[in-house]
């Protein structure tokens, strides 16, 4: 997308493309798996959009309201899962369990919880029997208002990961993990790390590419061995509280 000057003279600015790096992953994914002709992208577009995700990348590590600080993470929070506006199963395939802001317990109070979409770790369940437990999972946090369906009301969903040996793992409508219903359950939740901000995406097959994209990116990260990955993934699974 380029933004034109009133003046002949002036430089032309370019104006990057909010989904650009999750176009170029679907692409390369698309290589990889034999399922996209090299003929199909040309190396113009290509190019166009490695530009773009460079201009994201800069902008984002630029501009302070766009980063989120090193400071403010992890974020831990307990609360009650309630039913949300139930996209993420019946559109996207991505089922979420939606947490409750009236019994929140969190270290950051809840209007102050910076917006974008994170990686961590979830546990939910009664813990009246081993049953109505899951396991700590991996997870795929978004935190704010969802620009692609223009909420008004911040929300926090963790789209919870089950193992790859779970035959739960690929089973939603798009492969991504379908779980039980959890409403009424509570809920541990620890963010993390920070993947990237919340982005308006033009239609749904993009916003699942994207957040297809934000879950492997949150597997391989909650993988990591460093001590505090390893710290938040223990706090998740034990009784202790946000503070």
């Amino acid at each position: 997308m380029v933004r034109r000057s009133t003046s002949k003279n002036a430089p032309v600015a370019r104006v990057p493309r909010a989904d650009a790096e999750c176009e170029l992953w679907t692409i390369t994914r698309s290589f990889e798996a034999g399922t996209l002709a090299p003929s199909y992208v040309s190396n113009s577009q290509l190019l166009c959009l490695l530009v773009d995700v460079y201009i994201m990348y800069k902008l984002a590590t630029q501009r302070p309201s766009m980063a989120t600080p090193r400071h403010k993470l992890p974020i831990r929070m307990i609360s009650t899962v309630v039913r949300g506006y139930g996209r993420g199963s019946r559109e996207l395939g991505i089922p979420t369990a939606n947490l409750c802001r009236e019994t929140l317990q969190s270290s950051v109070d809840f209007d102050d919880l910076p917006c974008g979409i994170y990686w961590g770790f979830a546990k939910v369940g009664s813990g009246r029997t081993p049953e109505s437990e899951t396991p700590v999972c991996k997870a795929a946090i978004s935190i704010g208002y969802n620009p692609t369906y223009k909420n008004e009301q911040k929300t926090v969903e963790p789209h919870l990961i089950a193992d790859p040996a779970d035959a739960r793992r690929n089973a939603s409508l798009c492969g991504e993990t379908l779980l039980r219903d959890f409403y009424g359950e509570t809920i541990r939740l620890s963010v993390v790390g920070f993947l990237r901000n919340e982005l308006p995406f033009e239609g749904l097959e993009k916003l699942v590419a994207a957040i297809k994209k934000d879950i492997v990116d949150s597997e391989r990260l909650c993988d990591g061995t460093d001590a505090f990955t390893r710290a938040e993934q223990e706090w998740v699974g034990s009784s202790e509280g946000v503070v």
